[in-house]
C-alpha cells in the first residue's frame, strides 16, 4: 500500500489528509516492470474510506473500502499472481 498527501484547496475539510492506494506490479525475472495497476482505497477528496485493516489469509490479500456507490472488496490471490488484483 502507498500513502500520499492530498492537495485540496485552502480551507477545504480534506486539508492535510492522505490518499491510500494498493499498487500491483508484475515484473519479469530481471525485476523489470511489465504491468502495473493501482486502486485508491482511501481518499477524503474522493469520499472513499478503507474499512478495517487489510487481511492476508492463505496467501490471499483482501482490502475493503466504501464510497458513494457502496462497499467494495479488492482481492489479490498469490496462487494466481499473474491475474493481479480483482475488484
Amino acid at each position: 500500500m502507498h500513502n500520499v498527501t492530498e492537495t485540496p484547496k485552502q480551507n477545504d475539510p480534506c486539508l492535510g489528509t492522505f490518499i491510500s492506494s494498493v499498487i500491483w506490479v508484475r515484473a519479469d525475472l530481471d525485476m523489470i516492470a511489465r504491468d502495473a495497476r493501482s486502486q485508491v482505497i482511501s481518499s477524503c477528496l474522493l469520499d472513499r474510506k478503507q474499512i478495517g485493516e487489510p487481511k492476508i489469509v492463505d496467501g490471499k490479500l483482501t482490502v475493503s473500502y466504501q464510497d458513494a456507490s457502496g462497499k467494495h472488496e479488492l482481492t489479490y490471490d498469490n496462487a494466481t499472481q499473474g491475474s493481479g488484483f480483482k475488484r
